[in-house]
């Protein structure tokens, strides 16, 4: 059947729907069946369409029925609207709704995230914009590009720089955390639970232990169809003490002393093509926008959004725009409280959307003198260190929290 009959016949049985909505775990209702089935057939073709289901999947993540149905519930108010209700609360803090508007003849119009909103036929111009470089790329070509400021740049949301002052602020801080880690490669969703300390400007420690998962079914999906396995995270600690990184192995008991790295050009090419260097240069980097932030760094490495805002709390969303972040990350989310200004949770998604990371944040201590922490370091009694080789020739990346 022609891709495009099949989206405009799923719109046109909604039509005469009256508005509807699901639940996790109930049958979705035929018209909001068919769309969420549209989407799927076309979801990898090279054709407008499939270029237009693929924007979603920022939001929505992998565009096949079973999953779009077991992680958000459905509701229809009309035939051409669409909202999408996280089911794991844990994501729902980030994003309370997504919303999809199509147009008369079932393509997709318009979708808006808490309130950041995007044209669909915008989201598909990049996407080709970007296939076409990497195209020309392969074929050893020139690509244009330019190199001069965009005359119509907006400076970043006033709550951005507030972020970034009060975090300025504080030289000792000590918190407590929840992390909770989706991996799409694996269909593995885990539960950790663990330590974070910063000490102005490059010491402290981020520590994470197991925790038991929640016994009921991951809100995510496999390819298989299958609920992803919900599994206890595994323990790990990195510690920063002047001029060394300490990364300790809880399964031999054993510890390595690395040297931090120094200089942003030790940083960038310290024998790791994949940047790890640059999440293990400090405390901060490591767990990025919670303390000791950068504004140069987080002003200009990131594009940043107000996603949300309620009487407590906003979220702000950033995109990457600096090679060496965007390297590692496709996007993070960052929920402040609004009187604090403390970073309450984060979520970070990989560079290739198949992992993301969210931490929830509860402060034991925050203060502008350093000395406030006390004794935070782990004892390293029972490990032996690992005597230190010749030559380093880099970091595994499971060493990067």
């Amino acid at each position: 059947m022609d891709r495009r009959l099949l989206l405009m016949t799923g719109l046109w049985i909604a039509g005469w729907n009256c508005p509807s909505a699901t639940a996790w775990g109930e049958e979705l209702p035929g018209p909001v069946q068919k769309i969420l089935a549209s989407w799927a057939a076309v979801r990898n073709e090279q054709t407008r369409s499939g270029y237009a289901v693929r924007t979603l999947q920022a939001e929505l993540g992998p565009m096949r029925v079973e999953s779009l149905t077991r992680r958000f519930d459905w509701q229809q108010p009309t035939p051409h609207q669409l909202i999408a209700i996280p089911t794991d609360p844990t994501e729902r803090q980030f994003q309370p709704q997504i919303e999809i508007e199509l147009r008369e003849d079932g393509e997709l119009a318009r979708i808006r995230c808490g309130a950041i909103e995007h044209q669909v036929p915008d989201l598909i111009q990049a996407e080709v914009t970007l296939v076409t470089a990497r195209q020309i790329t392969t074929q050893n070509e020139i690509v244009q590009a330019s190199f001069v400021d965009n005359p119509d740049e907006l400076p970043p949301p006033a709550w951005v720089t507030k972020w970034i002052t009060a975090s300025q602020k504080n030289a000792a801080v000590k918190a407590r955390f929840r992390r909770t880690d989706y991996d799409e490669a694996t269909a593995v969703e885990s539960s950790s639970v663990g330590q974070f300390v910063y000490r102005a400007p490059h010491d402290g420690m981020y520590h994470v232990q197991p925790a038991a998962p929640p016994k009921t079914l991951s809100h995510r999906t496999a390819p298989s169809g299958e609920a992803y396995v919900r599994l206890p995270g595994q323990e790990r600690c990195l510690m920063w003490r002047g001029s060394d990184l300490i990364s300790v192995d809880f399964l031999s008991l054993s510890y390595d002393v690395l040297p931090r790295p120094a200089t942003p050009r030790e940083i960038l090419g310290s024998g790791s093509f994949d940047q790890v260097w640059q999440t293990l240069a400090a405390p901060q980097s490591s767990l990025p926008m919670v303390a000791g932030l950068d504004a140069g760094t987080v002003l200009k490495n990131y594009e940043w959004e107000i996603r949300g805002e309620t009487k407590d709390r906003v979220t702000l969303h950033g995109t990457p725009v600096a090679v060496p972040d965007a390297m590692l990350y496709s996007a993070v989310e960052v929920i402040i409280d609004r009187t604090t200004l403390r970073t309450l949770a984060t979520r970070v998604v990989d560079s290739a959307r198949s992992r993301e990371t969210i931490h929830q944040f509860e402060y034991e201590v925050t203060s502008s003198d350093p000395q406030a922490l006390g004794a935070w370091e782990l004892d390293l009694s029972r490990f032996q260190e690992t005597p230190p080789a010749t030559e380093i020739e880099g970091v595994s990346r499971d060493e990067a929290p």
